[in-house]
């Protein structure tokens, strides 16, 4: 992908087992988030409040984060 300031943006695609959780960006954005990149981290900021809600740090290529999961009202556990 060449852009019209002529950056090159190359890409790998891989296919592999998911082993942990995965956020959406755009699911992210259409809560009314912006999300922002750099190099060592990206952050997640409510575009009407400007305030921060969560940064995520870089790691093996990946932007990783420490979240509580919080079961959902009325789903059941499995096999009940």
């Amino acid at each position: 992908l060449q852009s019209s300031e002529g950056v090159s943006l190359n890409s790998v695609f891989q296919v592999c087992d998911v082993t942990r959780p995965l956020l959406s960006v755009g699911s992210i954005c259409d809560k009314g988030c912006t999300v922002k990149f750099n190099a060592k981290e990206a952050v997640v900021i409510h575009e009407k409040s400007g305030k921060e809600l969560e940064r995520f740090q870089r790691s093996g290529g990946l932007y990783t984060t420490i979240m509580s999961l919080k079961k959902p009202e009325g789903f059941p556990r499995q096999g009940s």
